[in-house]
Formats: C-alpha cells, structure tokens, sequence
C-alpha cells in the first residue's frame, strides 16, 4: 500500500517500522572502526572522529528543533528519525556512492557528510543544515514538498544553510561558506 492511500497513523507505523528495520540492518553490519550515535531524531553512522561526530549530531538536532519551532503549522505528519552517514574523507564517500547498495531511503537521501580535517567543514554544517530540512519537510507535508514553487523551497533551504552551530550549544546564521573563504 503507498503512504498516500493511509491514514496519519499507518504512515508513521510504516515509517517507524521501516527506519528502524534498516538502522538495525546499518547498524549491525558497522565495520569494527566505525561507530554509530542515537538520539530521538537522528542516528549517526561515523567513521569520522568521536568529537566531530557529536558536533554533528548536536547540530542536526538543532536544526530540526528549529524548524519544528518556527513552522509548527506547516504539516502534521510524522517525521521519521533521520540517518547521517559520516565518512572519513571524500574518497570514502566517493567509493561509497559508486558502490552497487542505494543510497536512497523511501525517495529521501541520507545525510552524508565528511569528516575529512583537509576539507572546510563549514561546508559539511551547511550541507547538514540542507539536508536536514529537505528531509524535514519532505516528511512533515510531502504534499506541500512537492507542490511548493522551487523559489520557495530553495529559499528556505538557503536560508537553513546558513545556519551554524554556536557555542551556546545551539545555531547562529552565518554568511555562506563561499563567502567567507579565501
């Protein structure tokens, strides 16, 4: 049966159920170096540092308690957890999107984000910020995700990709990455 012939509550069984299923798929078969992180909202699969690794779990949580926050009325449908895939560089991350296993998690991607120290990892807090969101309202209102004009979903999705974590703890918007490199 698809989630647009359900009611509210068989959509998120069905999200619950499926997520979970495949966390515990991801989570089970972690190779030995790689480590995975939980909170209610996210579950972090990371072959980057412990440190980094907290910053963007700590991050991404901010970011969805932003958006819960500031657009409540914008759907009522359930969110499922979201996965964030960590590599330790690009060249793991490369290898992995060529590898033959999909990517694609029932039409909303993962996060993925590299943990590589030689690359600006403002980008990779802009990146989560991005996705984050998409993955947000693609699940909060898909009927609202796919009728919004691109104007309107790019800009909120540039405007949360501003965001960065701060240190009290939460998010700050920031100028764009590109912006501030040299």
């Amino acid at each position: 049966e698809r989630e647009r012939d359900m009611t509210p509550e068989q959509r998120k069984r069905k999200r619950i159920d499926d997520v979970e299923r495949y966390i515990a798929d991801e989570v089970g078969n972690l190779p030995k170096d790689w480590l995975h992180m939980e909170t209610d909202h996210f579950v972090v699969i990371s072959h980057a540092d412990k440190k980094f690794t907290k910053r963007i779990l700590n991050h991404a949580g901010h970011i969805r308690a932003y958006l819960e926050k500031k657009f409540p009325g914008l759907g009522d449908d359930y969110v499922p957890r979201g996965i964030i895939r960590i590599f330790k560089d690009s060249a793991e991350e490369s290898a992995f999107r060529a590898g033959t296993r999909s990517i694609w998690f029932d039409d909303a991607e993962q996060v993925f984000v590299t943990g590589d120290k030689d690359f600006s990892q403002l980008w990779e807090f802009e990146r989560v910020s991005r996705d984050v969101t998409q993955m947000w309202l693609y699940f909060k209102n898909r009927n609202l995700h796919s009728s919004m004009p691109f104007w309107l979903r790019n800009g909120l999705v540039g405007h949360m990709e501003k965001a960065r974590p701060s240190k009290s703890k939460k998010i700050q918007f920031a100028p764009d990455a590109s912006d501030v490199m040299s």
